[in-house]
């Protein structure tokens, strides 16, 4: 039977903290195959709305509305990858294939996306560009209580980007992907560590192939 979930009405903790609908906890997180994160058939897709959260204040909805579905699949070299399409934060256009290699879930061109067996670590330094002097990949591994739209959830797994930006230029942003065993990404966000406020993109309707 095909599963659909309805629309419903409705780095650092230093520098963002826990709010009352993200609760952290240290217990390690369960195990889960990498597949489970990536329910990616052909046909499934994911639909997002976004909200302000200020630090220690109320969140309002924002006008934010985001969309990502499995356009395609092909296999590369023996790996199978899903081809992602859709937008982010309202402007961002996703086109990406994304496939499973061992622990980790990764882009074609190698990026690691979520890593099964990362407790907390920085994977990655990569150049920038103009604007970005540097970017650094963190994969954590954590039990954290999302409260979506959609329904609420425990998030095992997460990326953090942490964009170090050229002199002159804000410094540094911060975005987060939270990944749910058999949902996928279930919230993701994005905020400047001078800024006031962040922009969380919630899942708001799921619909996944058996």
């Amino acid at each position: 039977m095909k599963k659909t979930v309805l629309l419903v009405t409705g780095i650092a903790a230093a520098l963002a903290g826990c709010r009352k609908e993200e609760v952290a906890s240290d217990d390690p997180a369960p195990t889960y195959t990498t597949a489970s994160y990536a329910p990616y058939a052909v046909g499934n897709w994911w639909v997002f709305t976004g909200v302000n959260v200020p630090p220690g204040g109320a969140e309002t909805p924002n006008s934010l509305r985001d969309s990502l579905y499995v356009a395609g699949d092909t296999t590369i070299d023996g790996r199978s990858y899903a081809h992602l399409r859709g937008m982010r934060f309202g402007s961002l256009v996703v086109d990406q294939w994304v496939g499973v290699d061992g622990p980790r879930l990764v882009q074609r061109n190698g990026a690691v996306l979520m890593d099964v067996t990362a407790v907390s670590d920085t994977i990655e330094v990569s150049p920038g560009s103009t604007a970005i002097d540097s970017i650094a990949t963190v994969l954590k591994s954590q039990s954290l209580a999302l409260v979506t739209p959609a329904g609420t959830y425990v998030s095992d797994h997460a990326r953090e980007l942490v964009f170090y930006m050229a002199p002159g230029f804000t410094s540094p942003l911060f975005e987060r992907e939270h990944y749910v065993a058999d949902i996928g990404i279930a919230e993701y966000s994005t905020f400047y560590a001078s800024s006031a406020v962040e922009v969380r993109m919630r899942l708001a309707a799921y619909h996944i192939e058996p």
